[in-house]
């Protein structure tokens, strides 16, 4: 039994000191061949111009034995009210997102959870803005085939036979009324970087 723990980056707006800790330490960068410094990479999020902040979302509780494969869409959860309120009718600028799997003891200590108790190969989460919603559709829906087409492990049907869709509610807006956060690569997840390089960042 064990959560998601989701620790998004938002890029500040004034330059100030900046005590923020990597979630999973310093990651270890590789130079592409013929490719350029890695310098353009913050090693730690801190180190991003102007500074950065964060904050955390958790997955409902996830249960599952040994050997055990799950291939579902979790059911969805809610931003914290802070940031809701405080990006209402605004756009957020994401630089990056760490995460952990973890579980809480019966002290109420957070725990990291180890791949070799639960090996976590694959997740992906889509972050929803206020002209977005997350839906349940028949496999049949035709919006099903669509988004099926942009996944490379197809769709995930729910125990109730139906899937989980993100429906745009005004797709003509010129800034993305969702994100998706992926890429969860295995063993070595936690200490992949999973940011932008100094001056990019995601908007929604």
């Amino acid at each position: 039994m064990f959560k998601l723990l989701l620790h998004v980056l938002l890029v500040l707006k004034l330059a100030s000191a900046n005590s923020i800790s990597n979630m999973n330490g310093d990651y270890l960068l590789t130079k592409t061949p013929n490719g350029g410094p890695t310098s353009k990479f913050p090693i730690q999020y801190a180190d991003y111009p102007g500074g950065a902040e964060y904050f955390d979302v958790y997955s409902d509780i996830i249960n599952s034995t040994y050997a055990e494969v799950i291939w579902k869409t979790l059911d969805p959860v809610s931003l914290p009210a802070e940031i809701v309120s405080r990006f209402a009718n605004k756009t957020i600028a994401i630089v990056g997102f760490e995460w952990d799997q973890v579980r809480t003891l019966p002290s109420g200590e957070e725990v990291s959870v180890p791949m070799s108790v639960a090996y976590n190969h694959h997740w992906s989460t889509t972050m929803l803005g206020s002209d977005s919603r997350a839906i349940k559709v028949p496999s049949s829906d035709p919006r099903v085939l669509a988004a099926s087409k942009k996944m490379s492990h197809g769709i995930q049907v729910q125990e109730d036979g139906l899937v989980w869709i993100t429906e745009d509610l005004n797709p003509m807006s010129k800034i993305p009324n969702h994100v998706v956060f992926g890429d969860q690569n295995g063993g070595e997840a936690r200490k992949s970087f999973k940011g932008n390089f100094f001056k990019l960042f995601l908007m929604y």
